[in-house]
């Protein structure tokens, strides 16, 4: 069996295509949620003295592109993509933004409804959403519970 499917045919690398029109799938919305989240860090860092912190969001951020790129993507395609994506989300509430950053799970769950509306978990500010934002700073349970969510 030496050498046998040495080659997968299922590359992650590959576009997805819809299995009923089998037109090219759009990517995640998390991916676009986090090339915005990137385009914003390198415009925040920009010129403020942390070279460390822009070199290493724009290496990502050069990852993610040429990986849209190698799928097949055009430069314009995804900024429609980013455009559409902005578009289509509600801005996350200063205050719900800073109840996520100090684990304060009530607040988050009042704000959310019950039951709980699918636009407010989706909606970010500056790109990261609450999930991201209670990952980031590794509140775990608040995290779980938006997970269950949606």
């Amino acid at each position: 069996l030496d050498g046998w499917h040495e080659k997968s045919r299922y590359d992650v690398n590959q576009p997805r295509n819809c299995p009923m029109c089998r037109h090219r799938a759009k990517p995640s919305r998390e991916i676009i949620s986090k090339l915005i989240a990137l385009n914003d860090i390198v415009s925040a860092f920009q010129g403020k003295g942390q070279d460390e912190r822009l070199e290493a969001a724009k290496m990502e951020q050069q990852d993610l592109m040429r990986a849209l790129w190698k799928m097949g993507y055009e430069a314009k395609e995804i900024a429609d993509m980013v455009n559409e994506y902005r578009n289509s989300n509600i801005e996350l509430p200063y205050a719900i933004w800073k109840a996520s950053h100090s684990n304060d799970a009530q607040t988050v769950l009042d704000w959310l409804g019950s039951p709980v509306d699918g636009v407010k978990i989706a909606s970010s500010l500056m790109g990261m959403t609450l999930l991201l934002t209670t990952a980031l700073h590794g509140h775990k349970e608040l995290a779980s519970l938006l997970l269950q969510y949606g």
